[in-house]
């Protein structure tokens, strides 16, 4: 099996361990919630103390997030920690928490081993597989991997995990847009309305009421000697019967002409 992302340059996350940080409490920490005319994302947002100062919120490993948003709810660092909580159920990010789990695998640190046997690049294949069908990763998408920052991953500028039927949805997203704008540019709002009340007049179906024995058949069909055969016959000596009457009459009208 094929990895497209095994062919570009990877940047290795960042590992989880935390250095302790110094804040000087004469120079207080700007408040991280800016009042400016573009709103930005919490992903995108500059952490400014730390060891990952002058990083994206959404290039930081998921753990340290977590860190922030469980230890630092108090004072300057209560809106960081709000920000991680965004970060973290945003669905970009949620590429660089999946990432993170081939990244393991990459590095050879599944369940804290950090040397791969003999064997371990079958089994890390077998693992990339696993996890590719798990989160449903397009592997056959080489473009789309390709476009991948994984440095800044889980950020706007890092780019998409392409997923299987991605692309199909897109397509046919785009197909339906354009398929709009051609119907509103055509036709006007009561022109529009006229077609679609034709369309539903036409998927209007007509019901065609069941054949409907007669009393007597009904019974007979209750004890179980009237089927679809002797219904045809039915039909059959009715339509005799009505042609014998209509000779009648002919032959009375006749006679009564000739008396």
């Amino acid at each position: 099996m094929n990895f497209p992302f095994l062919h570009f340059n990877a940047t290795p996350l960042r590992s989880s361990t935390f250095s302790c940080f110094h804040t000087n409490p004469k120079t207080p920490i700007p408040a991280p919630l800016r009042r400016t005319s573009t709103v930005i994302p919490a992903r995108d947002r500059v952490i400014d103390f730390g060891k990952y100062k002058g990083k994206m919120l959404g290039t930081l490993p998921s753990t340290y997030l977590k860190w922030v948003s469980k230890n630092l709810r108090a004072r300057d660092f209560e809106e960081w920690a709000k920000l991680c909580d965004e970060v973290l159920i945003d669905p970009v990010y949620k590429d660089r928490i999946e990432w993170e789990f081939a990244e393991k695998i990459l590095n050879g640190n599944v369940l804290g081993i950090s040397t791969l046997p003999a064997n371990g690049n079958q089994n890390a294949v077998s693992e990339l597989l696993e996890i590719s069908e798990r989160f449903g990763w397009d592997n056959e998408d080489k473009a789309g991997w390709g476009k991948i920052d994984f440095g800044l991953l889980g950020s706007s500028r890092g780019g998409r995990i392409p997923r299987m039927g991605g692309q199909f949805r897109h397509v046919e997203k785009k197909m339906r847009k354009l398929k709009t704008n051609d119907e509103t540019s055509d036709e006007g709002d009561g022109e529009r309305r006229r077609r679609e009340r034709r369309e539903r007049l036409r998927s209007k179906s007509i019901k065609i009421p069941p054949f409907q024995p007669p009393p007597a058949a009904e019974r007979m069909r209750k004890f179980g000697i009237w089927d679809h055969k002797n219904e045809l016959k039915f039909v059959a000596n009715q339509e005799e019967e009505e042609e014998e009457e209509r000779g009648k009459s002919l032959v009375h009208f006749q006679d009564g002409k000739h008396s």
